[in-house]
């Protein structure tokens, strides 16, 4: 998928080459993929959270492998917030992840007040760390005289 979109839940066998826009879910849901998955540069992730549901892309029976240059990661938060704090998994590979040379340079759009820890490539998994909306935060101070 160079210049399309690979979007909505279910399964797929066979493997998926992503250079364009991945999108699982219909709405918040889960895309499973039984084969290799290759995601290039210049590729996109539309990555929903609505409260504590969230999307997956679940590779089985393969790796996940990462071509060098820059892929973008847009977080789309719903109605229901999801928990602050907390870390979560965006893909989940039976196989492993595997980088062609270096991993890629991941650029997170977040919503407004919104910040994050990045994102973790582990063997396993791709993670975004301490999703926290700071807008909600309240600061608490102490005076002292």
């Amino acid at each position: 998928f160079s210049s399309g979109a690979l979007a909505g839940s279910g399964r797929i066998v066979g493997e998926v080459v992503n250079s364009g826009l991945l999108t699982p879910g219909d709405s918040v849901g889960t895309l499973t993929i039984e084969g290799e998955v290759q995601i290039t540069d210049g590729s996109s992730y539309d990555w929903q959270i609505n409260g504590t549901d969230s999307d997956l892309v679940r590779v089985v029976n393969g790796d996940l492998v990462f071509s060098s240059g820059t892929v973008t990661i847009n977080v789309l938060v719903g109605e229901l917030p999801p928990p602050m704090g907390r870390d979560h998994v965006l893909i989940e590979v039976s196989g492993s992840v595997i980088e062609d040379s270096d991993l890629p340079e991941f650029i997170l759009n977040l919503p407004a007040n919104w910040t994050s820890g990045g994102v973790q490539v582990t063997e396993t998994q791709v993670v975004l760390r301490n999703l926290v909306d700071q807008g909600d935060v309240i600061f608490q101070s102490r005076f002292e005289r």
